[in-house]
């Protein structure tokens, strides 16, 4: 079992006398922190970009380490908008959002043998929220590799979107099938102008 250890500061903080902490266990990753949007701002623009770090001084995720978001209508989670594994940077852009809606969204951070605990907050948006043409794109593989980002990724028309892949260790990597078409990459493809 690989043993990773990691650093971090605990950070206490009052505000109009609300108080509140971070529960730290050793034992687990730390939890990331929501920047934006956050605790109900009312959002007027549409897609959306969803923020976080790792600490407030934003510290970069450690190697091998990614992001878990989720997005839901449900302050439970019961069902997902959104839910995305796999990245490696703090933000999401391009959430596209209905109008007159309240958002429940949660982020992790995840290893391989680990994660953290959720960070969660809410936010809304106003009634005459601009509307956006979006086009799924799925992304899958076999048990033999990774690709990421996975799952069912919007995209905005007119906007590209990068797709990593690799193979596991011992395995090799075959073909890429691109809409049936197979493609000539052996680490990552990019649709263009979607």
């Amino acid at each position: 079992m690989k043993v990773k250890t990691y650093f971090w500061t605990l950070i206490f903080a009052a505000f109009i006398g609300l108080g509140f902490s971070i529960p730290v266990n050793a034992q687990s990753l730390p939890a990331p922190w929501l920047l934006a949007p956050n605790f109900n701002p009312i959002v007027n623009t549409n897609p959306i970009d969803l923020t976080w770090e790792l600490t407030l001084w934003n510290i970069a995720v450690p190697a091998g380490d990614t992001y878990h978001l989720q997005v839901s209508k449900s302050s439970t989670y019961a069902s997902m908008v959104l839910d995305v594994s796999g990245l490696t940077t703090g933000n999401y852009s391009n959430f596209i959002a209905s109008a007159s809606t309240t958002y429940y969204w949660r982020v992790r951070l995840e290893s391989a043998t680990d994660s953290s605990s959720w960070s969660a907050g809410w936010f809304g948006t106003v009634a005459g929220l601009p509307t956006v043409t979006t086009y799924s794109i799925t992304a899958s593989t076999s048990s033999y590799g990774t690709i990421s980002p996975s799952g069912t990724v919007s995209v905005i028309s007119g906007d590209s979107q990068t797709f990593t892949f690799a193979p596991n260790a011992g395995a090799q990597f075959v073909s890429l099938m691109v809409d049936g078409v197979s493609v000539d990459s052996t680490s990552s493809y990019t649709f263009t102008n979607v």
